[in-house]
């Protein structure tokens, strides 16, 4: 036989677990959506740097100075470090 403090817990539990299901979902939709706006910025903040680089690799108006000092590599370190030329 059963306890009566078990058998009082489990009824507890049959009476609450709509509820508890109900917010399971809740929470479940919430991630969902948090993860598709993180994906979204993740995006956007990958084609900001891409852009960058190109623009940076592009940039070859005197000849190759220009070319070596707007290198692809070189403007990263630049975007890490945030100081002058490396």
């Amino acid at each position: 036989m059963m306890s009566v403090r078990r058998r009082r817990l489990r009824a507890k539990e049959g009476k609450n677990m709509h509820l508890v299901r109900r917010a399971e979902e809740k929470n479940c939709k919430v991630r969902k959506e948090n993860d598709q706006k993180r994906k979204c910025v993740d995006k956007i903040f990958l084609f900001g740097i891409m852009a960058l680089i190109f623009a940076g690799a592009a940039q070859s108006a005197r000849g190759r100075t220009a070319k070596r000092r707007n290198a692809p590599e070189k403007i990263i370190c630049r975007l890490v470090t945030k100081t002058k030329k490396i």
